[in-house]
This record gives structure tokens, sequence and C-alpha cells, in this order.
């Protein structure tokens, strides 16, 4: 009967080691970029939910009968949605994301903004994503 020796036992463990540390160590950085995504995505979100609130003129108070300015906050830390000044949605974010805070307002009727914006992020070591929107409220991101 033949057994394995300590020496081939270490060196399987050896190489079983650092086989996962790297495993882990790539699924972390897979996680970190699917986070960052994923906010990227809610920001996008938020943005055309407000210039689709802007430009149907729709208030989310009763009293309300003119369309209103509706806003977007962007920081570091979380994303507003903002009606007139006031604060009716918030969403935190993770961290994953640097940026300089910002807001961007659409106006009423048309959506459109009073001057274009520019948004850097960045996502990750590295990866810098460009959020902009145009004059006449147009949305992309590069």
């Amino acid at each position: 009967m033949r057994a394995f020796t300590l020496i081939e036992l270490m060196c399987v463990l050896g190489i079983l080691t650092v086989l996962l540390g790297g495993a882990a160590w790539t699924g972390a950085s897979e996680y970190r970029r699917v986070a960052a995504q994923s906010e990227v995505d809610q920001i996008m979100l938020f943005l055309r939910r407000a210039r689709v609130l802007a430009m149907t003129e729709s208030c989310r108070e009763a009293a309300c009968h003119a369309g209103t300015i509706q806003s977007v906050r962007i920081t570091s830390d979380e994303i507003a949605l903002l009606d007139a000044d006031v604060t009716y949605e918030r969403i935190p974010l993770s961290g994953h994301l640097q940026l300089e805070p910002t807001e961007i307002s659409f106006l009423p009727q048309s959506g459109d903004v009073k001057q274009p914006v520019a948004v850097r992020i960045d996502t990750g070591p590295g990866k810098v994503r460009i959020l902009s929107v145009s004059r006449i409220g147009s949305i992309s991101i590069h």
C-alpha cells in the first residue's frame, strides 16, 4: 500500500492556495466592476425619469398645475430626484464611483437643459466614463 508523502501534500495545498487566491482576487475585481456599472445605470435611469417628468409636466404634489423643473442631484454617495427643489426620491450609492457632485435640471415641456453638462465618472482604476446631457436633453454615456 502506497500513501502520499508530506511533501506531496504540501505541494498540492500550495498550488490550490495560489489558484483559489487568484480566483478570489478576480472575483472581487469583477464584483466592483459590476457594482460600478449598476450605479451608472441608476444615474442614467434617474436622469431619464426626470426628463420625462419635465416633458409631461408631471408634478408630485396635487396642488401643482404647471410643469416644474425636474432635477437630479448626483454625489458620490447618493442620487436624488427633485421636483422644484424638493427631494422626493433618493438612492444611496456604495461609493464605487468617484465623481464631481452636480445637479442637472430639465425644463418643463421641452425637457431641455439650460446648458450642456458633462460629468466625469471614475468607475475603477484607469476606467473613466463621461456622462453627458446635451442642450436638448439628450442623455448619453461614453
